[in-house]
């Protein structure tokens, strides 16, 4: 053998190849990772959206995912003295005794921002829930959400910073979102003195 052969030969020796991992546990490594990411990702969503829907109801909480047509209507409230044979039972919203008229509406149901409001409806950290939501807010704004079957109407006041849904009592303060929805609010209705 001849020295140059002799010494490749113990550098060999003297490197011992890397040892091998088996393509296996390659592949169980990362189905463990995707599975231990799936079940973070799943509590995390859930713990976004579990006070959001006991508050809005399951029926409700689907609609405002998924309800294929949805409608703005911007309000005015009415005395109700000035209540009058002029406005169409059709044209105006109760609640708690109030009325509103509808001044405006409009079908939002493709309208750029609408997937971002609903999900900051159903997002836990849109709300404030440990302050007091006004009693008897001056709603200015409603989302109607329908489906063939059902629907729900959410009554929004910016000023009170109140956010409530009509076909209950349920009111919370969404001071956190309050700006952002405003801002959406008045792009839709092309109101560019309230911007």
């Amino acid at each position: 053998m001849s020295a140059a052969h002799r010494s490749e030969h113990e550098a060999d020796e003297s490197n011992p190849p890397a040892p091998r991992i088996d393509g296996r546990w390659v592949v169980v490594a990362m189905l463990a990772l995707a599975i231990g990411l799936a079940i973070y990702a799943f509590s995390y969503f859930y713990r976004q959206q579990r006070r959001p829907i006991d508050f809005w109801g399951n029926e409700a909480a689907v609609l405002l995912v998924r309800a294929p047509n949805v409608t703005a209507l911007k309000l005015e409230e009415v005395e109700p003295r000035g209540l009058s044979q002029e406005i169409p039972v059709a044209d105006t919203l109760s609640d708690g005794g109030r009325q509103w008229h509808i001044d405006q509406s409009v079908d939002i149901s493709k309208a750029g921002g609408m997937t971002h409001a609903r999900r900051t409806l159903m997002t836990d950290t849109a709300y404030d829930w440990s302050a007091v939501a006004s009693s008897a807010p001056d709603w200015e704004y409603a989302l109607v959400f329908r489906d063939e079957q059902s629907k729900a109407t959410v009554l929004i006041s910016v000023s009170d910073a109140t956010i409530g849904l009509l076909e209950s009592d349920r009111r919370v303060s969404f001071a956190p979102s309050a700006e952002a929805m405003r801002k959406f609010l008045v792009d839709q209705f092309g109101d560019k003195d309230s911007r």
